[in-house]
């Protein structure tokens, strides 16, 4: 799946540092809600040796809950990474950190909305679970 147009809500979290809060799909209107930051990072030289050249400014490896890539009409936890470009007019960039439900399930746990309990399942269970 190929980055998409984003638009990130942040707010204050510890320390004072911003934390990306919502993602939203700029051309569908879907909404995710973050879980939990993995992983940031920002270019050392953010915003002066960045702005308007073709580099990455920052980077989130983020959990979040919400409309599946894959299948939108249901709803669960995955990890998404949202990007932002020096050099592109829209701020932020989204995608899935995996292509395609296949990989998704040998790499990764997977919740999904409907379960009684939030289960996480290994590629082998989800397999026995879809039978």
């Amino acid at each position: 799946m190929a980055e998409v147009e984003a638009t990130v809500a942040f707010e204050a979290g510890e320390g004072e540092e911003w934390r990306p809060v919502r993602l939203r799909h700029r051309r569908l209107g879907l909404w995710w809600t973050v879980r939990e930051v993995l992983a940031a990072w920002t270019h050392p030289g953010w915003p002066e040796k960045t702005y308007g050249h073709p580099i990455i400014e920052r980077r989130y490896k983020l959990r979040v809950w919400g409309p599946l890539p894959w299948t939108p009409a249901r709803r669960g936890e995955f990890t998404l990474v949202a990007t932002s470009y020096g050099d592109r007019p829209v701020s932020w960039w989204i995608r899935p950190e995996q292509v395609g439900r296949t990989d998704h399930y040998a790499n990764h746990d997977l919740v999904v909305e409907g379960d009684p309990l939030p289960i996480r399942l290994s590629r082998s269970r989800a397999k026995k679970a879809e039978r």
